[in-house]
């Protein structure tokens, strides 16, 4: 009777072992908090759900995190990406880019530095219900013109100006 207890007791919970072990994750913001934030998860767990708890409404393919300078994939378990207890996950930095229109309506998007102007670019017309009107628009900063088919960084563009939110203009072609 007691080793049917016993036996019992061992099956009340039987998602626990399908979880893993719990661990508890930290996140530090671009500024790199002294004391960073700690979340609770299971090593079974999607990714995601972790980076969901950490930062609502992330966007996934617009910002990179990384753990000990390797990128988490969000679609992978917490065990696939490597994350152990005590890991501290750090998003890449960001920058805020504001689009503006010659009418002075402006959009701002939030984007990792190392992406191209162009994700940037089509990322703004997706927003704005354009994506596929690339040639209705043109673009600049500083008096250049940027192409939607830029590849460079957008840390090279900006280089000089990393801190306050950039400011990029489009004008219809017609």
């Amino acid at each position: 009777m007691n080793q049917n207890n016993i036996m019992m007791m061992q099956n009340i919970n039987p998602e626990s072992n399908k979880q893993g072990i719990k661990l508890i994750i930290s996140y530090a913001n671009f500024r790199n908090e002294i004391k960073p934030k700690q979340f609770e998860c299971f090593e079974n767990d999607i990714t995601f759900k972790l980076i969901d708890k950490m930062i609502p409404n992330y966007q996934w393919n617009l910002m990179k995190l990384t753990c000990e300078e390797k990128k988490i994939h969000p679609f992978l378990t917490i065990k696939e990406n490597g994350l152990k207890n005590g890991s501290v996950v750090k998003i890449n930095f960001s920058i805020n880019i504001i689009f503006k229109d010659c009418y002075g309506s402006a959009k701002c998007i939030s984007i990792d530095e190392n992406y191209p102007i162009k994700k940037a670019i089509k990322f703004y017309l997706l927003r704005i219900g354009k994506q596929n009107c690339y040639n209705e628009f043109s673009f600049s900063y500083n008096a250049q013109k940027l192409n939607v088919e830029y590849r460079t960084p957008i840390k090279v563009i900006f280089k000089n100006n990393m801190i306050s939110p950039k400011v990029i203009f489009h004008e219809n072609n017609y």
